[in-house]
């Protein structure tokens, strides 16, 4: 699943600063809206110790649909998770 064009694409996308802040200004422009949203919103950060159950805690709330988080279908651009999903919606 994690192939050599994948590989070289997280490397350039996490590896260039100019290629972050782009994709976060892309993201910006794009989803305003949701952005000024997601900023009023209250945060609910989910951390612990390794085999604490963190990981099944924050599925949970994310399946719940009530909470959003970053995924790894968000990487590599991760300060753009809006517009990957547009660009891979049909992948």
């Amino acid at each position: 699943m994690y192939n050599f064009p994948s590989k070289v694409l997280h490397r350039l996308a996490l590896s260039s600063k100019a290629v972050l802040e782009t994709g976060f200004d892309v993201e910006r422009r794009l989803f305003a809206a949701r952005s000024t949203a997601s900023v009023a919103a209250k945060h609910v950060f989910v951390s612990g110790f390794a085999k604490s159950g963190t990981t099944v805690l924050m599925r949970a709330l994310y399946d719940s649909r009530a909470f959003s988080s970053l995924t790894y279908r968000d990487m590599p651009f991760v300060l753009a998770p809006n517009t990957w999903a547009k660009v891979t919606e049909r992948s």
